[in-house]
């Protein structure tokens, strides 16, 4: 017994404890024919080993927890977390960049719009290389618009889309950008979570993709610490419910308006539920679509939410260290509720190849789209400016079918947004 390795200390003890209790037992046992303890004994003496050992086993894999508990909470809060809502007009980009074990991590989400270069100036100026993660939360063109030279410009790892499909050239580019690079490719759904350094990331929509491009944008729960933040690209009411229906966290210190702003998302529901201090929106100054929407703004100041705009603030950066945020903005100002009627141009610009956009396409060019002839176009003109496509249900004698109509032409857009 004595010659036993020191791990087995424990065994040592309660072998002497059993012996003891075996040699007591045997000369009370009057039976003289009975040569060992009885199977009572046997029994009390096993359960007390057992329970012993038990507890030891207890000991330690309490010990284990506490330890993995506290490099856990180190992990939690080692360094900071910056995030730099980019001011890329009535567009949308952000990136998200940390510092965790000598490696610098950085996500980018949305590429802003495809007329300009504007997201890899601001890349370059921070001086990013390497990307390890891009995310088009949906695949209109404020959204992917510069998908392709970021992945042409910048060493990405990954890149996550909906896996809904489109015509526009914006999304040809960046499906080619994709193809003939090396980067990965994942179409991410509701419930997956993965890390990125120390930031938790949860996907809480979509589940399943609707067909409707806003409504399937890829949104994001980002967990640093004890403050979160929440991306839900230009995901509308339909969206937000059906978020809401799922068993996600969607409570965030910081939430990034849905749909720039627009009427169509931050619903009452949804905005109580994700309970924010700060809101940001992007959205391009004096923007033809009203955005950020009156009633938006007065819903979020009226729940005493600090809120900031690209289009008032300019770039908007938020840092934490996972205990408290901070908000520096490249300009100074207040959000406030702005007057959505947009005064009609004389002469309004032309649109682009990428689509027939109802917000700035003549009266010719709109009688290109299916079922629009020229009282239809002129109509178009006079109720302008459209959030979606959806709206042209406004227009006289365009229903539900004729809508679907256009929807499947695939050539009516609104700018994107």
């Amino acid at each position: 017994m004595e010659n036993l390795r020191e791990e087995d200390g424990m065994r040592v003890v309660v072998g002497a404890a059993l012996i003891s209790a075996l040699l007591v037992l045997t000369a009370c046992d009057e039976p003289a024919e009975q040569t060992g303890p009885s199977k009572e004994a046997v029994d009390e003496a096993e359960k007390v080993e057992q329970d012993e050992d038990e507890e030891a086993s207890e000991e330690e894999n309490s010990s284990k927890e506490e330890t993995e508990h506290s490099t856990n909470q180190e992990k939690e809060v080692q360094g900071e977390l910056e995030l730099f809502y980019f001011d890329v007009g009535q567009a949308d980009s952000t990136l998200i960049r940390h510092d965790f074990e000598d490696e610098t991590y950085k996500v980018l989400i949305d590429t802003g719009d495809w007329q300009s270069s504007d997201v890899t100036h601001y890349l370059n100026d921070l001086n990013v290389e390497v990307i390890d993660l891009v995310i088009g939360t949906h695949i209109h063109a404020d959204h992917i618009g510069q998908m392709d030279e970021v992945i042409e410009n910048f060493n990405v790892d990954e890149v996550w889309m909906t896996g809904n499909e489109g015509s526009s050239e914006t999304y040809e580019r960046a499906i080619t950008a994709i193809e003939t690079s090396d980067v990965n490719y994942h179409e991410p759904r509701a419930g997956e979570e993965y890390e990125i350094g120390s930031v938790e990331l949860e996907v809480v929509h979509p589940n399943a993709l609707m067909g409707d491009y806003n409504e399937d944008s890829i949104s994001t729960h980002l967990t640093y610490g004890d403050v979160a933040f929440l991306f839900t690209g230009d995901a509308e009411e339909h969206g937000e419910a059906t978020m809401l229906e799922g068993d996600y966290e969607l409570s965030a210190d910081v939430l990034k308006l849905g749909h720039h702003g627009s009427s169509s998302s931050t619903t009452p529901n949804f905005l109580e539920t994700v309970d924010p201090q700060v809101a940001v929106y992007s959205a391009g100054a004096n923007n033809s679509y009203g955005h950020p929407h009156e009633e938006v703004v007065e819903r979020v100041l009226n729940e005493n939410i600090d809120l900031y705009g690209t289009d008032v603030n300019g770039t908007v950066t938020i840092t934490t260290d996972g205990e408290s945020i901070d908000v520096t903005t490249q300009h100074s100002g207040e959000v406030e509720a702005q007057d959505q009627e947009v005064e009609q141009q004389e002469d309004p610009p032309t649109s682009t190849s990428e689509c027939i956009n109802l917000n700035t396409a003549s009266n010719e060019e709109l009688q290109s789209i299916v079922h629009i002839g020229p009282d239809r176009a002129a109509e178009i003109i006079d109720l302008r400016p459209f959030d979606a496509v959806s709206e042209m249900t406004q227009v006289y004698g365009i229903g539900d079918g004729r809508l679907g109509d256009i929807k499947s032409e695939d050539e009516a857009c609104v700018g994107g947004s």
